[in-house]
């Protein structure tokens, strides 16, 4: 296993990389939830102002969404990611919109 240390003074491989980030295909939710727990209060709600922020967030994701473009899968994984992504991002506006989602899931 490497570790961030190891990798201290010198380029990554993108086999070291994937190894400590994990494969680009899981960036967008992890993404996503630290987004809305920076957006949140201290209870994990989003406030008025905060569920816009975290709209504007997603909406603005929809053109390159977290792991797609990273230049470390196949063009064809890469448009994979970016229809997941697209497909999930869309769903969760459509959730806040209709007020289904208001405070970080436990």
């Amino acid at each position: 296993m490497v570790s961030k240390a190891d990798l201290s003074g010198r380029p990554a491989s993108k086999e070291e990389v994937l190894e400590i980030l994990g494969h680009p295909s899981t960036w967008g939710e992890a993404s996503r939830r630290a987004q809305f727990h920076m957006c949140s209060n201290d209870r994990n709600e989003l406030t008025e102002t905060s569920k816009a922020s975290y709209l504007t967030y997603l909406k603005e994701s929809l053109m390159k969404p977290a792991g797609y473009q990273s230049g470390l899968v196949s063009e064809e994984e890469d448009q994979k990611i970016f229809e997941n992504e697209q497909k999930a991002i869309r769903a969760e506006i459509e959730r806040i919109e209709r007020g289904e989602i208001t405070a970080a899931p436990q």
